[in-house]
């Protein structure tokens, strides 16, 4: 994965790409058996100091042919909560 500006910016951020794929069965080939057909789904995180990842895939230009990312000047302000104000929400016992 490659990016335009720096990847390890002057903010403490820097950008992680993982691939998940998803897949699907399609009709059996020559040989009777079923096939399984995957196709790569890549996501893009920026990871900030001290706060949790936030995904920018969305946001974000990925030519998926070079792997090049493009940012619009949006993104540099993205960046998640400090875990201090992170609220964890329990389920009451019954």
């Amino acid at each position: 994965m490659r990016k335009k500006a720096n990847d390890d910016g002057d903010d403490g951020c820097r950008l992680a790409e993982i691939v998940q794929y998803i897949c699907g069965e399609l009709e059996p080939g020559r040989s009777g058996k079923p096939r399984l057909e995957c196709t790569p789904i890549p996501r893009i995180f920026r990871i900030c100091r001290n706060k949790p990842a936030i995904e920018v895939t969305r946001i974000v230009n990925l030519d998926p042919k070079t792997g090049e990312v493009e940012f619009p000047p949006s993104v540099d302000s993205i960046c998640g909560k400090d875990w201090s104000r992170i609220v964890k929400y329990t389920r009451p016992t019954e």
